[in-house]
């Protein structure tokens, strides 16, 4: 058990400026810093992506915590794999700071066989947690990088079922992702794992500035990345039953992503309503406002393993902004909270929609907003305050 001012490496394999991490990673280190706990934070900082200034501008947001960073700037070499560039960084600027008694707070796949690495090289009683945050495997296929049953996906099962044999203790995001861990990997031990939602920060959202206008236009709206998981086609085509369904109605479509909208408008180009679509490039600091002029928003999968064991920060983010989800039965965690609260609409079939039933569903949204906005609110704060994630990761650091 861990004693008081014992040193938390929490070990990223991503920069600090990443979306996910800014998200709701920085708030986490805020809160933490007021905690017992010694917190360092090794990151990996690729010169191609940010510039050393724009990483220390957002370190000094921290400045006056006991929280120490030590991010490592690199630039990518197309002759070696970023997974070993990873793990080689990683070890050796970690390696001179490991002490007796340490837990290895590991992000992801590399930072966790880094943690094991240096368990047993350097220092044995180290404790070493693997904060899985997606099945990497099944990533890996997903965007098209392996063949399913090939010689890489394979070694990358091997791979990811070492760590987990091997890591002291397992976190993961929701009860599915937890039954698909234990179904796949039978060996492993019943309260190995433990489950953390993906959180949202409250002071982003407490004051977030309201339409200046009120009117009576329907929006529909999504805030997120275009990564391939993401059922857009499906978001488009809801967006234009909905819109001729309700032809008395303004309805407009709000899309904001924090990447490249070239992928966004080369889909809705051929929408006859594509007028009535708005695409944004939205930073950080953004989209608590962009999420305040929409009535609904959507996240919507696909229907693999992967979608199933998903928690999109978004969804916090929608309920925490006083907004219902539009989601698919495959998000599973989401779609049985989003049902025993009525804080949403699940669909249960692409292939079967009731669009009649859904623009119902949206006419009653935008008739209630005040109910609806105060049910979201109270389903966010009561699952996904980020107090809930600190106060479990605090109890998991003194116990492992």
């Amino acid at each position: 058990m861990l004693q008081k001012n014992n040193k938390i490496f929490f070990l990223i394999n991503d920069s600090i400026t990443s979306p996910i991490i800014k998200s709701h990673g920085l708030a986490y280190f805020r809160e933490m810093a007021n905690t017992e706990f010694d917190f360092y934070i090794i990151s990996m900082e690729d010169l191609k992506r940010n510039t050393e200034s724009i990483v220390k501008d957002r370190i000094k947001e921290l400045s006056s915590t006991n929280i120490k960073f030590f991010p490592i700037f690199f630039s990518r070499k197309k002759w070696l794999p970023s997974i070993l560039q990873d793990i080689i960084l990683l070890t050796l600027k970690t390696f001179p700071m490991v002490e007796k008694d340490v837990v290895f707070h590991c992000r992801s796949y590399e930072p966790t066989f880094v943690g094991l690495i240096l368990k047993k090289i350097k220092e044995k009683s180290a404790r070493v947690i693997f904060d899985m945050r997606g099945l990497w495997s099944d990533e890996m296929v997903a965007r098209g990088l392996r063949t399913q049953g090939s010689l890489r996906n394979r070694i990358d099962y091997k791979f990811e079922k070492y760590l987990l044999k091997n890591s002291d203790k397992i976190v993961v995001m929701n009860w599915r992702f937890k039954e698909v861990v234990y179904s796949r990997y039978k060996e492993l031990k019943g309260n190995k794992i433990d489950i953390i939602q993906n959180i949202y920060d409250p002071k982003r959202f407490s004051n977030v500035e309201k339409r200046k206008k009120e009117t009576r236009d329907i929006i529909l709206g999504y805030i997120g990345s275009t990564d391939v998981w993401h059922n857009f086609e499906t978001m488009i085509n809801i967006f234009e039953k909905i819109t001729g369904i309700l032809s008395n109605e303004n309805v407009y479509f709000h899309f904001g992503t924090y990447r490249n909208t070239k992928i966004i408008e080369e889909k809705t180009n051929s929408t006859p309503f594509r007028k009535n679509i708005i695409v944004r490039t939205i930073d950080y600091d953004g989209i608590p406002n962009f999420i305040s002029n929409f009535d609904i928003g959507f996240s919507l999968h696909g229907e693999k393993i992967l979608d199933e064991v998903c928690s999109p920060i978004k969804i916090a983010e929608y309920l925490a902004s006083g907004k219902p989800v539009i989601l698919n039965k495959n998000v599973k965690s989401y779609a049985k909270l989003i049902k025993e609260t009525g804080t949403g609409y699940v669909i249960e079939d692409y292939s079967d929609i009731n669009f009649e039933e859904l623009a119902r569903f949206i006419l009653d949204v935008k008739m209630n907003q005040k109910r609806y906005k105060l049910q979201c609110m109270e389903v966010a704060d009561n699952n996904f305050n980020l107090a809930i994630a600190v106060k479990k990761y605090a109890s998991l650091y003194r116990t492992i």
